[in-house]
């Protein structure tokens, strides 16, 4: 699964991005991804990752739990599932096997 942000840190500048997803239960591991610049610069750009989804893993409805953005500053800012989707962002990914 592909995941696009994009950024704007006039600042410092954007660092990093990660996304977390959770899998079906609540006590499994989550999927963790870092996602790099694909398109103009740390300070206004295009972010992008995959989640690998390993042929072993959990079937049923993965969520997107976090996207969280580091700054160059140290600075973090967050977004949770119910933030994503009051912004209209898919936060569910169904792994059928």
């Amino acid at each position: 699964m592909e995941i696009f942000v994009t950024l704007e840190d006039t600042d410092t500048g954007v660092g990093l991005v990660t996304a977390q997803f959770k899998g079906p239960r609540e006590a499994r591991i989550s999927q963790f991804t870092d996602l790099r610049l694909v398109e103009g610069d740390s300070k206004s750009g295009d972010w992008e990752g995959s989640i690998f989804v390993p042929p072993n893993a959990e079937t049923g409805i993965w969520t997107l739990l976090l996207i969280r953005a580091d700054d160059k500053a140290g600075n973090r800012a967050r977004w949770t599932t119910e933030e994503l989707q009051a912004r209209g962002v898919p936060v569910e990914l169904k792994v059928t096997s």
